[in-house]
């Protein structure tokens, strides 16, 4: 069964990056907006098995060992999205064009240290332009989509204390929170400063952060940068366009 909800209970149950990301979204939105519908699906004892969160276009869905795969590709068909981003042992039962192989990585926070002064959770338009342009030319971990709407969502996120921001010459991230957690929604060196450096000062910047614990989610070929920077590989999510 899979029902709407508008409560946080159960989501504790839920801990893997696609539950993050849910949680991330409850932060900024909360319940009240038509665009971010949230539902979780309980099996035949009443358990909770998956959580699904539906964000204008984009699906995002966690599931446990519980989960009935075949409802959820029945309820997924009747949404009208573009992509869904969930993990591989969901990918075959969820018809699709097409596929993106991602890697959920992640690192503990530096409990000792201070944020760093390149972080912000103040952004103007023209920094954050600067950023949606770096992402945009230039990265194939990050899928921005049209600026207006990448730019209100981050900049609401901001206000309500559910992002920060790094805006610098050389590049630049955008991070998205729960409050607990942070995902590096997207980082990006330019060309010419890259091999300098640049990369791992953002990331520890981030770590400086009150938050325990940091996620990214990136391609193949990018896995060795967060392992340098002393993160560890969580397993395997897919990005379905649909």
């Amino acid at each position: 069964m899979i029902i709407e909800t508008e409560s946080l209970e159960h989501f504790d149950d839920f801990k893997d990056y696609c539950a993050l990301k849910i949680k991330c979204l409850i932060k900024a939105y909360g319940f009240g907006y038509d665009f971010l519908k949230c539902y979780m699906q309980f099996d035949s004892l009443n358990k909770p098995a998956a959580l699904i969160a539906k964000f204008y276009g984009s699906l995002t869905v966690s599931v446990l060992d519980n989960c009935n795969t075949d409802e959820i590709s029945q309820f997924i068909n009747m949404l009208p999205i573009n992509e869904i981003l969930c993990a591989l042992s969901l990918c075959n039962a969820v018809p699709h064009l097409s596929s993106t192989e991602c890697f959920a990585m992640t690192v503990e926070t530096h409990s000792n240290s201070s944020p760093s002064t390149e972080l912000t959770n103040h952004c103007g338009y023209e920094e954050l332009k600067h950023i949606y342009d770096m992402f945009s030319s230039d990265n194939e971990d990050i899928s921005v989509g049209d600026f207006q709407h990448w730019y209100t969502d981050v900049n609401h996120r901001l206000r309500h204390g559910a992002a920060y921001v790094v805006s610098k010459p050389y590049g630049g991230c955008v991070s998205i929170t729960n409050g607990e957690e942070i995902i590096i929604n997207g980082i990006i060196v330019q060309k010419n400063h890259r091999r300098m450096g640049y990369g791992r000062k953002i990331i520890d910047s981030i770590c400086g952060l009150p938050e325990n614990r940091i996620w990214a989610l990136c391609t193949e070929k990018n896995i060795p940068f967060y392992i340098n920077c002393g993160f560890s590989n969580q397993g395997n999510y897919n990005i379905l366009k649909v």
